[in-house]
């Protein structure tokens, strides 16, 4: 009966190359390595301390406000935006131990977006107060 294992090459002793075959036993010295790792690995974190997104958000939101508020006169939604950005975010940013950086956009959005409904409340009582003067009759005490 012949063999389906081709001869060796002319000075080739053993037609695998030293390599135990399939199903053979584990190398001598130990088991085979393990495979190495994959997929996600977590990264530690790093000492760089990384600026807030919230307090971002709450200063650009801040500042568009006050534009808005002269031009639309919608920039009390802005404020309420900025106002309560900031608020999180400051809480954020000390829950954080010093991780996360921003507390100074975090002010600025809380103080814009305080002054964008504090001008929109005076805004609304000037329009009111106009409007209102404008309804009674002029005294007008020229004639007498």
């Amino acid at each position: 009966m012949t063999s389906n294992v081709p001869p060796p090459y002319p000075g080739e002793n053993n037609p695998t190359n030293g390599l135990p075959s399939y199903g053979s036993v584990a190398p001598p010295g130990g088991s085979y390595p393990p495979p190495p790792s994959g997929g996600y690995q977590p990264q530690a974190p790093s000492g760089v301390p990384e600026t807030n997104k919230t307090a971002l958000w709450s200063m650009i939101a801040g500042i568009a406000s006050i534009p808005l508020l002269c031009l639309c006169g919608i920039g009390f939604f802005g404020g309420i935006t900025a106002l309560a950005l900031g608020i999180v975010s400051k809480g954020q940013i000390k829950k954080s131990q010093g991780m996360q950086t921003g507390n100074g956009q975090a002010l600025a959005g809380i103080i814009l977006g305080a002054v964008a409904i504090a001008l929109t409340i005076i805004y609304v009582i000037g329009i009111f107060a106009l409007g209102f003067a404008g309804s009674f009759p002029s005294s007008d005490y020229s004639n007498y």
